[in-house]
C-alpha cells in the first residue's frame, strides 16, 4: 500500500530532476527556443524559477524585466514576488507597454498588484486615474490590494 501511495511522489520528483538538473543554465536556450527560466516563470513555477535565479551568474536587467512582466501577465503572484526580491524593478515603466501595475490591475489581480505596490510601483496615479475615468473595477483591485 505504501507504494501504491509513494511512486506517483517519486517520479514527480524525477521527471523535475530530469527536466532541470542541478546547474543547470538559467538562460540556457531549450529545444523550443526558450530559457529554462522563462518557461518556470511563464508556468508560475516559482521553485524552478527560485533554483535557477539562485544558480545563475547574472541575469540582466532587460530580461528580469520580460520576466517579471511575464510573471504578471500570468498572474503568477509568487514568481512575481520572488523576481522582485532577485531584483527585478516593479517600478519600471516600459517605453513600449503598460507598466506592470496596469497589467495587474486590468487583469483583476489584487494580490499581484499588492506584490507590485509593496515592490514601490506608483499606486496613486492609477487610482486617481480609475477614480477619475470612473474605473470601478479598477479602483475595487486597487483597494483591494491596499492602493
Amino acid at each position: 500500500m505504501f507504494l501504491f501511495f509513494s511512486l506517483p511522489f517519486v517520479l514527480l520528483i524525477l521527471t523535475a530532476q530530469a527536466r532541470n538538473p542541478p546547474g543547470a543554465n538559467a538562460q540556457e536556450i531549450s529545444r523550443d527556443g526558450l530559457s529554462l527560466l522563462y518557461t518556470a516563470v511563464r508556468n508560475g513555477d516559482t521553485a524552478t524559477a527560485q533554483a535557477l535565479i539562485a544558480d545563475a551568474r547574472e541575469i540582466s536587467p532587460d530580461v528580469f524585466s520580460l520576466l517579471l512582466r511575464t510573471a504578471v501577465t500570468n498572474r503568477h503572484m509568487a514568481t512575481a514576488q520572488v523576481l522582485i526580491t532577485a531584483g527585478a524593478d516593479a517600478r519600471e515603466i516600459p517605453r513600449d507597454g503598460l507598466p506592470l501595475l496596469h497589467i495587474a490591475v486590468n487583469n483583476s489581480d489584487p494580490a499581484t498588484a499588492r506584490v507590485l505596490i509593496e515592490a514601490g510601483a506608483d499606486a496613486q496615479s492609477l487610482l486617481t486615474q480609475a477614480v477619475l475615468g470612473y474605473d470601478f473595477r479598477a479602483e475595487e483591485v486597487l483597494r483591494e490590494a491596499g492602493a
